[in-house]
């Protein structure tokens, strides 16, 4: 699956149930935006991409799904490019047997997503998982962050599947410490000392 190009929007009209998605659509007054999907190396990623202007990524939390964002995507869409995802699992996105929906998973899909964009210059906005979902992917890619947008969340240092996380993970890593520094050099700010906890 992974390489291929993202589809092009489509309105309107059940989603088609394939074995591994859901079988239901939002209502189209509720939230009126194209679908898009991303075939990433996990599975079929389901997204919006509306607007015009410097791009925001948009990462919702857990249990939600970026119909969480319909009411701020239709204020910023005449200034914002609009990109909301469902993680897998999530939303309509499919839920592909053996994934294991850790945020460290997520992150990498997502991560895929921007990549296959080529997104630039970009905001990323994160709320609840959506916080260390998208600080990952921004730590990841410093060189396509123009700024960060965070509320109520909390961002830990994302391990590889399997790995779990242990005592001392909600402080970053040297390897994430370093990433984070050069993020916050780009967008002109600069780190403060964190407290370590024993």
């Amino acid at each position: 699956m992974k390489g291929r190009q993202p589809t092009e929007p489509s309105r309107g009209g059940p989603i088609e149930a394939d074995g591994n998605g859901p079988d239901f659509a939002p209502s189209a007054q509720l939230y009126p935006f194209d679908s898009r999907w991303f075939d990433s190396s996990a599975g079929r990623l389901h997204y919006v991409d509306e607007g015009r202007g410097a791009a925001i990524l948009m990462c919702h939390g857990n249990p939600t799904w970026r119909f969480l964002y319909r009411q701020l995507i239709r204020t910023l869409q005449g200034t914002f490019r609009c990109i909301a995802v469902d993680y897998l699992g999530f939303g309509l996105s499919d839920r592909p047997p053996g994934y294991g929906y850790t945020p460290a998973e997520h992150a990498g899909v997502v991560g895929e997503l921007v990549r296959e964009l080529d997104l630039k210059e970009l905001i990323v906005m994160g709320h609840d998982w959506g916080g260390p979902i998208g600080l990952s992917v921004a730590t990841a890619h410093p060189e396509r962050i123009a700024g960060l947008v965070l509320g109520n969340t909390w961002f830990l240092a994302l391990r590889p599947p399997g790995q779990g996380l242990q005592h001392g993970d909600v402080h970053r890593t040297d390897a994430a410490r370093g990433r984070a520094a050069s993020l916050l050099q780009r967008l002109g700010l600069r780190s403060r000392q964190e407290p370590r906890v024993t």
